[in-house]
């Protein structure tokens, strides 16, 4: 029996869903399914991240049916889709106020103040001879 001779393409995960929060997000798991179920996809799969670098989607393909370049249009079509359909977005921040994204606006007097003009009170000098 013939093995079929596949190639992959790894993408990084943030760039097909940039508002996912992780790996283990519900639009991660409907990219890898939607996927998963294309003729000349064989095999996707998502690997963690690791040493700072983002996680990326491995997708394992037949060149014989599908090119590099539809893989990675396809793979972005459906993240974009994704994303604009199910609004796949960060959880919203819920820590306590004044810490992380949901600080106050800062106060612009404060920031400003040091810069302030005054003008200097006038002193009357008399020139008596």
């Amino acid at each position: 029996m013939a093995t079929k001779a596949t190639q992959h393409l790894q993408l990084d995960l943030p760039v097909l869903l940039p508002n996912a929060p992780g790996e283990s997000d519900k639009c991660v798991d409907r990219l890898v399914t939607e996927l998963s179920g294309r003729e000349g996809m064989y095999r996707v799969h998502v690997e963690q991240a690791s040493s700072g670098k983002p996680p990326k989607l491995c997708i394992h393909y037949d060149p014989e049916v599908l090119n590099l370049g539809r893989v990675r249009e396809i793979a972005q079509s459906v993240g974009a889709r994704l994303t604009e359909r199910f609004a796949c977005q960060r959880p919203a921040y819920t820590g306590p106020p004044g810490v992380g994204i949901n600080r106050p606006e800062p106060d612009r007097r404060r920031a400003v103040g040091v810069g302030i003009y005054r003008p200097a009170r006038s002193r009357h000098i008399s020139a008596r001879p």
